[in-house]
């Protein structure tokens, strides 16, 4: 919730347990074994990312880049990708970008602030991130398009053009290979490529469609 807390809800009874402190502005949770990762935001003045025991509620923070918004867990490294957004609008402008958290020390192991040799998106502002394999998908900005990031060599490969608020990947599901997006508008789509990053489908939803989630049996 934006006054600052995690809220525990009771499936069974419907009820609030318990209200956690963590961070300014808490805008993504990642739940992963039994531990609760929480961006703080902050609007692009909070650098932290809490981390909230699910078994005795105990809470520590580490510092990342400014405005964490979105948590992408690599489950083959165990290692959290945070996208940061920044503060694109300050004077000076604070800068974002990835940074990554091993998950089983709690520690910041490598950060992307910059991509080498690519003028345009020479500083990043991520909003959004999305993993699978080797490859990151990240959204530049608020909305814009989406840029395929290669995790070893640090370098964007591809680029979907566009505006996009979010981008996701079935990474539960091995056999599905595509890459589904939103788009920020009235009357916003609903978007599906292949790996290749062919477009193979468009839907219209509601207004500014946000959140994608992957339901399996």
């Amino acid at each position: 919730c934006w006054d600052d807390y995690v809220r525990i809800l009771n499936l069974n009874s419907y009820t609030i347990t318990d209200s956690i402190k963590v961070g300014s502005y808490p805008e993504d949770i990642l739940v992963h074994h039994t531990i609760a990762y929480i961006a703080n935001s902050g609007f692009g003045a909070d650098n932290r990312l809490t981390a909230i025991n699910t078994v005795n509620h105990a809470v520590s923070h580490l510092r990342v880049g400014y405005g964490p918004s979105k948590i992408a867990l690599h489950h083959e490294e165990e290692r959290l990708y945070i996208a940061c957004t920044g503060n694109e609008y300050s004077t000076p402008k604070v800068h974002g970008g990835v940074y990554i958290v091993d998950e089983s020390t709690f520690t910041l192991v490598d950060s992307l602030v910059r991509i080498p040799n690519h003028a345009s998106f020479d500083t990043l502002f991520v909003s959004k991130i999305a993993l699978h394999d080797s490859s990151a998908y990240i959204i530049n900005g608020y909305s814009g398009p989406i840029q395929v990031l290669n995790l070893s060599s640090k370098t964007v490969t591809d680029t979907i053009p566009g505006n996009y608020y979010n981008v996701e990947v079935n990474y539960q599901d091995e056999s599905d290979k595509n890459i589904y997006a939103t788009t920020p508008s009235t009357n916003g789509k609903f978007k599906v490529f292949d790996r290749t990053l062919a477009m193979i489908h468009e839907f219209t939803t509601g207004d500014f469609p946000n959140s994608i989630v992957f339901r399996h049996p």
